[in-house]
């Protein structure tokens, strides 16, 4: 009976870590996602470049 128990922690804990790690995973490719968007449309305003621009030669 011992050995049954050990088991169903072990495959408790397994499921536990398994959901923690799938969780990240995707808060990961969702924060990449966002990161990739907020870029592609920030590089492509004419504002933003001039921002960067203006704050690059401290002016």
């Amino acid at each position: 009976m011992e050995n049954g128990h050990v088991t169903v922690y072990d495959l408790c804990f397994f499921f536990i870590v398994s959901i923690n790690g799938l969780l990240l995973l995707h808060f990961c490719k969702w924060r990449m996602t966002c990161n990739r968007i907020r870029l592609i449309v920030f590089s492509s305003s004419p504002l933003t470049d001039c921002y960067f621009y203006t704050s690059a030669n401290g002016e």
